[in-house]
Formats: C-alpha cells, sequence, structure tokens
C-alpha cells in the first residue's frame, strides 16, 4: 500500500472476516497488520462485533462504526482505506461522503474492489457457470470497472490520483494444489498480458478542491 500516507490512518472493514490472523505468515498478507508494520497510527472501524473485540485484545484500535454512516470521528486523516468494501455497500454515496468528511484537504482514500473484467474471475465464470455461488461472495451487491469507479468517486467530490490493476493470487495462500499451480502459472502468463486483466482495481482518491 505504497500510496497510503501517514502518520494517521483509518481503516474501514478492519476485520480479517472471521479468519483471525494468528501466525506471522498469516498476518503478513492482512492488511490492517500491513498498516501498522508500516508505522501508521492506525484506527480500525467495523461492524462485527465479535472480531473487533478479538482485535482490541490483540491491542489493536478500533471502534463499531458502520461504513455507510461514517460520523464526524473528531480528527482528519491522513488516509483512509478501505480493502474490499465497496462492492458489499449498498449506498456507496454515504460511504463516500463520510470519508470525505473525515479525510484531510490533502489526504488519500484508498480502495480495493475485484475487477469484473479480470481473467482470472471470467476464467471462473466460464468454470462455475451453474453455480456462482462457489466462487463470488454471497454479500457482494456491484461490480466496479475502473470507469464506473471513477465515475462514483467524482461526483462524491473527489479526483482521481492514480488507478492500478493487481493480482492477489498467491501460490502459498491455499491448501489445494490446483490453486497453488494455478497461481504460479498465472504469476509468469500475466507479463504476456495488459494490466487491465489483473484480478484487483487499486484506486488512490483525493478530495476534489
Amino acid at each position: 500500500m505504497a500510496s497510503v500516507r501517514g502518520p494517521r490512518v483509518l481503516d474501514i472493514g478492519c476485520s480479517d472476516h472471521g479468519r483471525r490472523p494468528t501466525t506471522p505468515e498469516e498476518r503478513r498478507t492482512w492488511l490492517h497488520q500491513l498498516l501498522v508494520d508500516a508505522g501508521h497510527s492506525v484506527l480500525g472501524v467495523d461492524i462485527l462485533d465479535d472480531e473487533l473485540q478479538w482485535m482490541r485484545a490483540q491491542g489493536y484500535e478500533v471502534a463499531r462504526i458502520d461504513a455507510q454512516d461514517l460520523p464526524d470521528l473528531g480528527e482528519r486523516f491522513d488516509s483512509i482505506v478501505a480493502g474490499e468494501l465497496l462492492e458489499h455497500l449498498e449506498n456507496p454515496g454515504r460511504f463516500l461522503a463520510g470519508c470525505r468528511r473525515n479525510l484531510k484537504a490533502n489526504g488519500h482514500l484508498i480502495l480495493t474492489t475485484p475487477n469484473p473484467f479480470g481473467l482470472v474471475w471470467q476464467l471462473a465464470y466460464l468454470k462455475h457457470r451453474r453455480n456462482y455461488d462457489r466462487i463470488f461472495n454471497s454479500e457482494h451487491t456491484s461490480w466496479y470497472c475502473a470507469q464506473t469507479a471513477r465515475q462514483l468517486l467524482e461526483r462524491e467530490g473527489f479526483a482521481i490520483n492514480r488507478i492500478r490493476f493487481v493480482d492477489d493470487l498467491r501460490g502459498d495462500a491455499s491448501e489445494s494444489s490446483l490453486y497453488r499451480t494455478f497461481a504460479r502459472v498465472w504469476g509468469d502468463a500475466r507479463r504476456l498480458l495488459p494490466v487491465r486483466v489483473r484480478s484487483t482495481i487499486v484506486i488512490d482518491a483525493s478530495p476534489s478542491t
């Protein structure tokens, strides 16, 4: 997350959704831990009470706040991070308005969201075309491509600094030998393909002046 500026960072949707990373290997792929390890002072917010209780017991600074009802938190953050959250929201406009309210004028909003045109997702469609629930999160309400995400952010008072396309497949992230093999093959093959077919969109935006 090279675009994240500190020292003060708000991590929205901070829990790891029940996975509770406890080993050093697991923590190295947990966004909230990566932000802390980078030296930022991080406030994490979520609505999952059990996960917040666990994080609080681990010494993290957390609060129970709904992403779609962000109040004025009484401070302005250098960066707000929301990893894989936008596609879960039923009212993204309210979420972005809350972010803008709590962000410094020169602050950065960093969002990640699955890329619907990513080749990995297209292959998943083909493989599981009769049973999408096996691969897609049932809590998702929408898909955003780079163009629709840009339009949404600009309508809500943000200017785009940068949009990147990345992959989050790791060969050691699953016990499935098929997955590990695919991740390794894809890691080599993607160098030959346009970056726009990668699986995840990363957006860096700031409040419009």
